[in-house]
């Protein structure tokens, strides 16, 4: 809830008039704004994830350019435009199309042509097909104001990505938007800005060889913070759901800081340094300081679910992987998953060096979800059956009760199919899972933590408690113990605060799986 001191939170808004008219906390990006439109070049491309304001950003462009002053006034852009042209502004939204058959999908964008065309007060012939249709509008739209039209188009890959395990379905989708699409060429005369938004890069689809006056800017430094919300933003506008956060979580605001940044900060697009937090996320935060999986709960892990249904890697496979930028442009490769994981927003650029990229994962947020969906597809679980277990564990660490999280874990573990325990050496596999596992309940977790006297196998924390791991493959467990004790791992923790929990563990070669293990503190 608002306050008469603190502007409503803008859940839900995607239209800029609306926000503004009902007092929302707006995020002012009209700086970036105002620098894309006097860009040279008029036809942009952005590639961002789901739910990361794009289509609030390309409403703001619609109201900018169809001249409302009045919305602007005290944003950046108000200090900077001086002439405030009006325009005709065509809005092709795919987040109207209902279904992705290639039928409907024509269907879908032919009415929402003639509707704009309505919208704009010009007429169109409805029966001429979808790529005639649109250069009939822009023209027309163009010619009745006696100025070249504004294109912004939402989402333009959905009837893409929905698709992405059907190649005939996929194809014949891509040959509708192609027709569609290259009409920002054929009507260049007609066209003064086009901004195209998606979650897919374009450079390797078929869709836009036509299309070669698109400049795209998803990697341009200029406008790496111009989806999302950054730390010093969030410390700006976010202060009574920050208090928020701290009170439900009974953090110390550096604590909470921390704990936000670790859950939904760590997204980076471009070579410069800038993070962002996912906005559809902090936002929902900041309205109960409830730090749940917000953005995996709106649906936008669909995509990588259908996708691993057919192949099979492990996060930490993924986390340090490196792709140049032509690589992150691709989408569609089964043998690659980095760029399909990129774009969609499970990893993110950490470094860059020698026109490489670093990847990770951004944060724990996007760490549970893929956790979530690996697992029970690596393992070969059923999803009630891994949800069980995750509640088992998660209680048990909340009682401290060692003795049932091992005996989950050996539970979890004998499941798993001998072709998959064979795909790996069966030691780096062990540890693996257990790592895996530990994500899933959402513990911090460490695999070879470093300290001055050696790597201790595996460190998970609590906020109450710290438990130090030592793996053997064959051995014992005292043996296991003894190395703990040997090495001085918990002396680390010495003036911590937290109890410490020594647990020395043993794999059987023989079942494949946990065979015994000695807990000590």
């Amino acid at each position: 809830m608002s306050t008469n001191n603190q502007p409503r939170l803008p859940i839900g808004y995607q239209d800029f008039r609306s926000l503004r008219n009902d007092r929302c906390l707006y995020i002012d990006k009209t700086d970036l704004l105002y620098n894309l439109v006097h860009e040279n070049g008029k036809c942009f491309f952005l590639s961002r994830p789901r739910r990361f304001g794009k289509s609030l950003l390309l409403s703001t462009l619609k109201y900018y350019w169809e001249g409302d002053k009045e919305l602007f006034k005290g944003l950046f852009i108000d200090g900077l435009e001086i002439d405030w042209e009006k325009r005709p502004v065509i809005c092709i939204d795919m987040n109207q199309i209902k279904a992705t058959d290639p039928i409907s999908l024509e269907n879908d964008l032919k009415r929402i042509i003639i509707n704009e065309a309505n919208r704009l007060g010009v007429e169109v012939n409805p029966e001429e097909n979808l790529g005639v249709l649109f250069s009939q509008l822009i023209r027309l739209a163009s010619e009745k104001t006696d100025r070249g039209v504004v294109i912004l188009f939402d989402e333009y890959d959905k009837g893409l990505l929905e698709t992405i395990r059907d190649a005939k379905r996929r194809e014949a989708n891509s040959d509708i938007l192609r027709n569609l699409l290259v009409q920002l060429k054929s009507c260049d005369q007609y066209i003064r800005f086009a901004l195209i938004t998606g979650v897919a890069r374009f450079s390797h689809l078929s869709l836009f060889s036509g299309v070669n006056n698109l400049i795209d800017i998803s990697m341009w430094e200029e406008y790496s913070t111009i989806c999302g919300i950054t730390m010093e933003e969030l410390k700006e506008h976010f202060q009574c759901g920050i208090q928020k956060v701290m009170e439900r979580n009974n953090y110390q605001y550096d604590e909470a800081l921390e704990r936000l940044k670790q859950k939904y900060d760590g997204y980076r697009f471009t070579r410069a340094e800038d993070l962002v937090f996912n906005p559809f996320s902090i936002l929902n935060v900041m309205n109960r300081g409830e730090m749940s999986d917000y953005w995996v709960r709106s649906g936008a892990s669909k995509v990588l679910a259908e996708y691993l249904q057919h192949n099979t890697f492990t996060i930490e496979e993924l986390s340090g992987s490196q792709a140049d930028e032509n690589q992150l442009s691709r989408i569609y490769d089964d043998d690659n998953p980095l760029a399909l994981l990129y774009q969609t927003g499970y990893l993110t650029i950490v470094g860059e060096e020698f026109g490489y990229y670093t990847l990770d994962i951004p944060n724990g947020e996007v760490r549970n979800a893929l956790v979530n969906e690996l697992m029970p597809i690596y393992m070969n679980v059923p999803e009630r059956g891994i949800n069980d277990t995750v509640r088992t564990l998660k209680l048990a660490f909340r009682k401290n009760d060692i003795e049932t999280v091992m005996c989950a874990i050996q539970s979890l573990i004998a499941k798993i199919p001998n072709e998959i325990m064979h795909r790996n050496p069966l030691e780096e596999t062990f540890h693996m899972l257990v790592y895996e596992i530990f994500l899933m309940v959402g513990i911090d977790t460490e695999s070879e933590r470093s300290v001055s006297s050696g790597r201790i196998d595996m460190l998970a924390t609590t906020p109450w408690d710290v438990y130090l791991f030592e793996f053997k493959l064959g051995g014992t467990t005292e043996e296991a113990l003894a190395q703990i004790d040997s090495k001085d791992y918990a002396l680390s923790w010495s003036a911590d605060g937290r109890r410490v929990h020594k647990i020395g563990a043993v794999f059987s070669r023989e079942h494949r799986t946990l065979d015994s293990w000695l807990i000590a503190e």
